[in-house]
Order: C-alpha cells, then sequence, then structure tokens
C-alpha cells in the first residue's frame, strides 16, 4: 500500500529539505497511524509522535485533525493523506 504525506509543520524544517515535504511512502497491508507516524519518525530520525502528543504538530487525516491519542490505532486503506501542519493559533 501507499500513502501520501506532507509535511509542513515548521518543526520539520530541519529533518526535511524545501523540495522534499511531500511524499509517498509504502506501508504494509493492515498498517495503522501509528504505523505510518512510526515509518516517519525513523525515516527522519525524529519522534514525530512526541510532536503530536505535544500538540506542537496537528495531523490532518481524513479531512479532519486527528486526535493522536484517540485513533492512532485506525486502520488506513491504500492511498490515504497524511498531513502534518504546525497548529493555528488565534483569537
Amino acid at each position: 500500500m501507499k500513502a501520501k504525506v506532507s509535511l509542513l509543520a515548521l518543526q520539520f524544517k530541519d529533518f526535511v529539505p524545501p523540495d522534499g515535504k511531500t511524499f509517498e511512502i509504502d506501508v504494509p497491508c493492515g498498517s495503522r497511524v501509528c504505523d505510518v507516524v512510526n515509518l516517519l519518525s525513523e525515516r527522519l530520525s525524529t519522534n514525530i509522535g512526541e510532536f503530536l502528543m505535544s500538540k506542537k504538530v496537528v495531523l490532518l487525516f481524513r479531512n479532519r485533525a486527528l486526535q493522536y491519542e484517540k485513533d492512532a490505532d485506525l486502520e488506513i486503506t491504500d492511498g490515504e493523506n497524511f498531513i502534518f501542519i504546525t497548529p493555528l493559533i488565534g483569537g
């Protein structure tokens, strides 16, 4: 299976070259959201799960902001999009 990843969060600027922010990765059938996060953590040599748990990075998945603590075990399907962004702050 393939998943499309967009690493747009400012926290990744030191780990990802400007032309490499969006790419596809191969994931085994039956993978879950946490499996994709772990694969990316290994690839970037940083703990992306920690960024998500601390709310320093937001994961947009299936057209909504994912609550990683609650939704990490969601099973994914081929072609899913994972968009990592910096949280929006407003007032």
